[in-house]
């Protein structure tokens, strides 16, 4: 798991470097240092719209702000996206089963 902090109140700072930025490390990681990877981009709650989940070619990209800016969030690991991340671990685990195991806890 790839993690790619950005502090800034510019949204596109955040969205589109820390994206890019992060996209990139993916790659590289998964071309010569795993075979599978994943991705945690983090930015200001402010900056942040809630934690989100997109799957790439490199693999899954989670969005979110920090876990501790949130207290209701402490605690509640699987539905913060680093919980969902570890579940899409499974191989061919399609995106929506992921967020549904990391809500319900079910498989």
């Amino acid at each position: 798991m790839l993690i790619e902090c950005k502090f800034s109140a510019d949204p596109g700072y955040v969205g589109r470097n820390g994206y890019e930025q992060l996209l990139a490390y993916m790659t590289e990681a998964k071309t010569s240092l795993a075979r599978t990877v994943a991705g945690v981009l983090v930015g200001p709650a402010e900056v942040i719209e809630g934690p989100t989940l997109t799957t790439t070619a490199a693999g899954p990209i989670a969005v979110t702000p920090p876990a501790c800016s949130d207290p209701a969030s402490r605690g509640a690991s699987r539905d913060h996206p680093t919980g969902v991340l570890a579940a899409s671990a499974r191989p061919h685990a399609a995106a929506e089963d992921v967020r549904h195991e990391a809500r319900t806890g079910a498989p």
